[in-house]
């Protein structure tokens, strides 16, 4: 698919924070994100998600990871500030209901795939999906909600 310049700028203004205890794992999901349009920031550790929330702008979705020290008061801050909260669960063995209470929109269990991510984005801002079309990784069928 070819993009036009002025379709590639309003993807590019749509951004997603990656917070993600594993280096690699962050870097990857910020690299398949961009690779679909978004301005992916990631963010290593509490503190800089906090800045990237309450700074950033057009943030259309957190991902974080509930193996993150502080992960609660991520998804508090992103909740407060109506983005949606997609969290990734490792060895944490949080609920759903508690997870539902808190505000997050998803929860996929690790390993995750990039497919899962890009789908939930796209349900939440259906801006997103009309621009970019369809993710150039495969989407599931359904959304997984654990």
């Amino acid at each position: 698919m070819r993009i036009n310049a002025s379709m590639h700028a309003e993807r590019c203004t749509q951004v997603v924070i990656v917070a993600e205890k594993h280096p690699l794992a962050r870097e990857a999901l910020a690299d398949l994100l961009s690779y679909d349009g978004y301005r992916a920031i990631q963010a290593e550790d509490l503190s800089a998600a906090i800045a990237y929330i309450e700074n950033a702008e057009n943030v259309v979705a957190v991902l974080v990871d509930l193996d993150l020290v502080g992960w609660r008061a991520i998804v508090r801050q992103a909740a407060a500030a109506n983005i949606m909260v997609i969290a990734m669960r490792g060895r944490h063995c949080i609920s759903t209901d508690e997870l539902d209470r808190r505000g997050v929109s998803a929860c996929f269990d690790k390993p995750i795939t990039y497919g899962d991510i890009a789908y939930a984005i796209k349900t939440f801002a259906p801006v997103a999906a009309a621009l970019t079309n369809q993710s150039h990784a495969f989407a599931p069928a359904e959304m997984r909600r654990h």
